[in-house]
């Protein structure tokens, strides 16, 4: 799991003396209607050493007129383990808080304390009202090319609680899963963005580039039943080369309404164990 250790950040004014982190956000109805303006949710999916990726279900609780930090819910589901323990969630909860951070103390931090236990504490810095970004253990900010954001969402979508396989539909976000109208492309994913759920209708395609070096003897497959019936591979993957090796090209097509997570393993030569594997949620209306 993904943790920064708390340190070396300075606090923030009292909570009297602030204006409150995080605005409500203006919803539409009937959303308004349910609308709590001291509960701020995020979500995102972050890079995973040894699975597709951890899908982050944050809460913060924080008092709607001063800002004062309150409490915090995150639930962190392991997409596509390949532990003995399979896909699980792991849920933490505990106090929140904000702290002035990084070389000039420009850095706006939020702090999960882990429950009290120092291995589930994180910090993130607040981009913007809509955006916290994952820091490391040192408060430090993260050199990757992987996505490291939780985006600021309105609501967890009707039926969905924190930890369930994939939404009805996708929350409401800056950068919010697509969903295909009929006269749109094909959806494309690819195993830079493990995780990320599409949403198709019955009869629109998807297409997955998975990065692959064929020439050392690697390729991608599809995990057996993991299409749950509701999406139909469209015949073997193409290959295009690149500069760095090539890419695996799958194409699939929606068949009927349901949810499945879509998993692709990359495995070298004859060897039966894969040595990475990407999910993506998907729902198919």
């Amino acid at each position: 799991m993904l943790a920064a250790a708390c340190g070396g950040a300075k606090e923030s004014p009292s909570p009297a003396q602030q204006e409150p982190l995080f605005k409500p956000i203006e919803l539409p109805p009937p959303a308004a209607a349910s609308g709590n303006p001291g509960v701020n949710r995020f979500w995102g999916v972050l890079p995973c050493a040894d699975c597709a990726g951890i899908r982050n279900e944050l809460v913060l609780v924080q008092d709607p007129k001063t800002g004062e930090p309150q409490t915090y819910e995150l639930v962190q589901t392991y997409l596509g383990s390949m532990s003995n323990d399979g896909e699980k969630a792991v849920t933490t909860k505990g106090a929140w808080s904000i702290a002035k951070g990084g070389a000039d103390g420009a850095m706006t931090i939020v702090r999960l304390d882990g429950g009290g236990k120092a291995e589930f504490a994180q910090s993130f810095e607040r981009l913007s009202e809509t955006e916290l970004r994952l820091l490391d253990r040192s408060q430090n900010r993260i050199e990757s090319s992987h996505p490291l954001s939780l985006i600021r969402v309105s609501d967890w979508p009707a039926g969905l609680a924190p930890g369930m396989l994939a939404p009805a539909t996708p929350p409401t976000a800056s950068a919010a899963p697509v969903t295909l109208g009929a006269s749109e492309p094909a959806a494309m994913v690819t195993d830079l963005a493990a995780g990320w759920p599409v949403m198709l209708r019955v009869g629109q395609e998807m297409t997955a580039r998975l990065g692959a070096d064929r020439a050392a003897g690697g390729r991608w497959s599809l995990r057996a039943a993991s299409d749950g019936g509701i999406v139909l591979r469209l015949g073997d993957p193409a290959y295009e080369k690149t500069e760095k090796g090539g890419v695996e090209v799958f194409r699939l097509k929606a068949v009927k309404p349901g949810q499945t997570l879509l998993t692709f393993d990359y495995k070298m030569g004859s060897s039966a164990t894969a040595t990475r594997s990407v999910s993506y949620p998907v729902t198919v209306q």
